[in-house]
This record gives C-alpha cells, structure tokens and sequence, in this order.
C-alpha cells in the first residue's frame, strides 16, 4: 500500500527491472543494493565478510558509552538507551554483533518489519493497546503504488485504488480487492465464481481441478 499525499516518500528509480538475480535475497533488498552500486562480487562479500569493522572507527564515544553501561549494571541502575540510526533521512542503520547479514536483510525485508511514517505511531499516543492498533490499520501508510480506499474488518475485505502519483509512474491496474476466505470450499466457490484477475497464494490440491475447469479461472502452478 502507498501513503496518502501527507505521507508521501520519494525514491530514486530501480536501475535494472531484475537485479542481481544470481543473488539468493528478496527483490526489494536486491534493487536497494543495486541502486546504490553492488556488483555480485560485492554483496557476496557484504553478506559474507571476512571480518567485522572496527566500530570504534564510526563511534568515536563507543568505549565511553560501554563503560557507562557496565557501571550501570554494577550499581543495578536503570538505563535507558536511546539513539537516532537514521543515516541520510531514508536509510535505517543497524550494527550488528556478528556477520549475519544474509538472515538480517531477508528479516527485514519481511511485513512485520516495514518501516511506517514516524506520524503514524506518534498518532497513537495515549491510546490503549487496542485502540492504538485499530488506528494502525485503518491508517495503514508504506511506499507502493496503491493507495487503501476502504476497509471494511468485519467482512475482511480491503480495496485499494491506483496511486497516480507514485515515484515510478501510474499503475497499469486501477483497483485491486484482498478478500481474506478461510474456509477452503467457501474460497474455492469464490474464485470459480469471481471476474478479473484473481491471485491466491493457497489453493488446496483437491481443489485444483475444480478450479481450473472453471470458465472464468485459470490455474497456474508454480
């Protein structure tokens, strides 16, 4: 999903359409490493280095802030540790304490680690856990070239609507409708009765052949 015009991020264009395909990452993380000039040569050599970094080259006041957590815990203090990782305004940085750069990006490049507008948390103050959450969804915001017009929880059902203005041009497809069917002969009745292009990431083998001698279906494997 994209963001509304008040939340609206601009990214420069991907360079090649499949990049670095010899790479075992997702593509997300392979256009970002792409774009900013890996060869394969190189990320190999990122996510399998031979030998860390010294840190204190790029934290010059790291040793004073680690003797400061050892007296803390010495002195059984509490100790709250706050930092601003944000690089250039739109790179997350995070240091790790070993080379598992390879698990690290695919993590990250998962759903339940997508990087929100720092308004929308902020919205949420004072709010309990389940108000705070139901905020969240209904004002979902990311970077994609479809933009939520309306969701409706109950009937588990999200319609999302072309967002012209996306960094890398109009989408070719107008609408799109994510319908959440939980029960398998209910969701293949759906989609032998659905129109328009259906996509299921869940289709049962007994129910393939039901499917696919639909007229309005086509069956693809993969």
């Amino acid at each position: 999903m994209t963001v509304t015009a008040s939340h609206q991020w601009v990214l420069p264009t991907v360079v090649e359409f499949l990049p670095l395909q010899e790479i075992d990452l997702p593509l997300p993380i392979r256009a970002m490493l792409r774009r900013r000039g890996f060869d394969h040569s190189t990320v190999l050599e990122l996510l399998e280095p031979k030998e860390l970094p010294d840190p204190c080259n790029d934290f010059p006041d790291l040793e004073r802030a680690v003797a400061r957590v050892c007296l803390a815990c010495e002195r059984q203090e509490a100790l709250a540790v706050c930092g601003d990782y944000d690089a250039d305004g739109m790179t997350l940085t995070m240091r790790l304490k070993a080379p598992v750069a390879r698990v690290a990006l695919r993590n990250l490049s998962m759903f339940c680690a997508s990087i929100v507008s720092p308004d929308l948390p902020a919205a949420t103050n004072g709010m309990d856990a389940g108000a705070a959450t139901a905020h969240v969804t209904a004002n979902a915001a990311g970077t994609g070239a479809f933009k939520k017009d309306s969701f409706d929880p109950a009937a588990k059902v999200t319609r999302l609507v072309a967002f012209d203005d996306h960094w890398n041009g109009a989408p070719k497809v107008r609408t799109i409708i994510f319908k959440s069917v939980a029960d398998e002969s209910t969701r293949t009745e759906y989609l032998t009765k659905a129109s328009g292009h259906v996509l299921v990431d869940d289709v049962p083998r007994q129910h393939w052949a039901t499917v696919d001698a639909s007229e309005s279906m086509v069956l693809h494997q993969w």
